[in-house]
């Protein structure tokens, strides 16, 4: 367990698990169970890492894990590059200890998470996609008590890939229209189910080896989507397991809206706060000034304020208002903020250049 020195980072702790093969072949269904739970509960980032993910951290000649959530890596990185994101689109082809201490590398996490893993899936998506398949094959590998959430909306986009055999991964994945054009605003619309066949028989074949790693830098990828499954053929054998992981997800989606709910803000910004509650951001101050290049009062009020990212948001800036707000600061308007929210919550997460926006 790795504990931040600072509360005032705003991270949490990180849960790292190393999985040796042999030990962990025949439980993948449990360790998963027990890792989803531990995002669910809010209070860890999770982590999970096998021996050749070491390896390859300081090797080059050994093999990073296969890219099987996306059946073309290549393709997926052209999506992230044309939506703005190509600074990230080598996360593809590094390995996942590399990527962990690129998060590591200053106080918030600087790799875009949310938006990388919902474009992963986005890509997959077609809208003529046969609905009554994907809900039958869904409805068959979830466990029950999780299949409410899995009751998608008729003109949701849709993914569905069934496994191959034990070299691959089976992949259904749905989202909203509002979500796939928005990915960050509406994190809490993604579904997808990640299955693995983990019969016994499968277990001495290289290629369920590949697959399996594979499976856990898909959960690394996809993490910071809420309601996602990783699922395996023989699951955990836990059911009451499964009910309490449902029971984290509804309270815990419950809980951050309500503390967002509860924010006093003016007429016209109720949308983006909504927004803002899906996407994993520090609940905001409402109605602070904003301060000079001297730190006094500048006269602007912002109505959602961060002082800690010096990120606020207004409703709109007159001429000069601009010019009077210290320049480390970053500063929305409503409008802007309403059209694509995903600016607001880059910079809130530290990334994008500095200056108002």
């Amino acid at each position: 367990m790795l504990r931040p020195a600072s509360v005032a980072t705003g991270r949490k702790p990180i849960a790292v698990f190393l999985d040796g093969f042999q030990h962990h072949r025949a439980r993948v269904g449990h360790d998963m169970l027990q890792r989803m739970s531990l995002l669910s509960s809010g209070e860890y980032d999770v982590w999970t890492f096998t021996w050749q993910d070491v390896d390859a951290g300081f090797s080059r000649d050994t093999a990073l894990p296969p890219m099987l959530l996306h059946p073309d890596g290549r393709a997926l990185k052209e999506w992230y590059r044309k939506l703005r994101l190509g600074t990230w689109a080598q996360v593809v082809d590094t390995t996942p200890l590399e990527l962990f201490l690129q998060s590591l590398s200053s106080a918030s996490d600087p790799i875009p998470w949310s938006e990388l893993a919902g474009i992963a899936l986005i890509s997959q998506m077609s809208p003529s996609l046969d609905a009554a398949a994907w809900r039958s094959e869904v409805e068959a590998l979830v466990p029950k008590a999780l299949a409410e959430a899995f009751e998608v909306g008729s003109d949701w986009l849709l993914a569905r890939r069934p496994s191959e055999g034990s070299g691959s991964l089976g992949v259904w994945a749905a989202t909203s229209r509002a979500a796939a054009s928005n990915v960050a605003g509406h994190l809490n619309d993604f579904r997808a189910v990640i299955w693995l066949d983990d019969a016994e028989e499968h277990h001495d074949t290289p290629e369920f080896r590949e697959a399996w790693r594979a499976f856990l830098f898909a959960f690394v990828l996809l993490r910071r989507l809420p309601q996602v499954l990783f699922l395996t053929r023989t699951h955990s054998r836990s059911l009451e397991a499964y009910a309490r992981l449902a029971q984290m997800r509804r309270v815990g989606s419950a809980d951050v809206h309500e503390e967002w709910a509860g924010l006093d803000v003016g007429a016209g910004f109720e949308a983006i706060v909504q927004q803002l509650a899906s996407a994993d951001v520090e609940l905001p101050e409402v109605g602070l000034d904003l301060p000079d290049p001297r730190g006094l009062s500048s006269g602007v009020e912002g109505e959602l304020v961060w002082e800690n990212a010096k990120v606020a948001v207004v409703r709109s800036l007159a001429e000069g208002d601009a010019e009077r707000i210290a320049p480390d600061w970053r500063v929305f308007e409503l409008e802007q903020c309403a059209a694509d929210s995903t600016p607001l919550v880059s910079a809130l997460r530290g990334q994008g250049p500095g200056g108002h926006a």
